[in-house]
């Protein structure tokens, strides 16, 4: 099975010639099945339109006319999917976190495509949406495969280990502990939303899904060859190398 995760980073005008380029680029690798962030509003109808001609069930969130902004999208090929296919869309979460469900002979899986908030401009909805995410992966059953796509918008730094560094509050000063996790703290933290909770939950929150310790599972299931030391990051934000704000696990 070919699988590709994109981040479109905002294409809205239907018209554009980066939605031909990104159909193209789409065309050249031939999924069977792919993930999408940041598809914005204006020109989503329309990318949805083109996969499905291409012979993919598509599906994105579906949210109030009030609420604009990018969102995600998940398709597969229909021979895939069947013609009953189970989608289904988190309800906490709907523009961040979608799914489609794929059979291939015996073999059951579930492509999930998701886009975590930042937390500068949504506080705690970002340890919200990590935790769900993490909850997603727990109650998966085992007989089935799940694959997660999408931007996480962590963490913030690497050590020269490859261990994460998570995103913190600027006025907050970072310790650890010898195995090099972060030492929570129950000091409250309001975000720009007037919501405060215990810092620690923050932390807890990312290390569910980057641990930033020795012991990296989820990690080192993803992008091994990302946490060697040196290793090429797949982009950079602010001048800060960014080889796991990215992930198809």
């Amino acid at each position: 099975m070919r699988l590709l995760d994109w981040n479109i980073r905002k294409i809205n005008a239907t018209s554009s010639r980066s939605l031909r380029s990104v159909l193209h680029a789409i065309d050249e690798v031939d999924p069977d099945a792919l993930a999408l962030q940041e598809v914005g509003d204006g020109v989503r109808d329309a990318l949805v339109a083109a996969l499905e001609s291409r012979g993919h069930v598509a599906v994105t969130s579906d949210v109030p006319t009030r609420l604009k902004g990018h969102r995600v999208l998940v398709a597969a090929r229909r021979s895939l999917v069947g013609n009953s296919p189970r989608v289904f869309v988190h309800p906490t979460f709907p523009r961040a976190i979608v799914g489609i469900e794929m059979k291939d002979g015996a073999r059951t899986s579930a492509l999930v495509s998701f886009h975590v908030p930042n937390g500068a401009n949504q506080g705690w909805r970002k340890a919200d949406c990590l935790n769900a995410l993490a909850d997603l992966a727990a109650s998966n059953p085992p007989s089935r495969t799940l694959l997660l796509a999408g931007d996480a918008n962590e963490p913030a730094s690497y050590r020269p280990d490859g261990s994460a560094i998570p995103y913190v509050s600027r006025r907050e000063k970072l310790r650890f502990d010898g195995e090099g996790r972060v030492l929570s703290t129950t000091k409250p933290w309001r975000d720009k939303r007037g919501e405060s909770r215990p810092t620690h939950q923050w932390y807890d929150a990312i290390e569910r899904l980057f641990p930033s310790g020795r012991s990296r599972i989820f990690s080192e299931l993803c992008l091994p060859y990302h946490l060697r030391p040196g290793a090429e990051p797949s982009h950079r934000t602010r001048g800060v190398p960014k080889p796991l704000d990215h992930l198809l696990c």
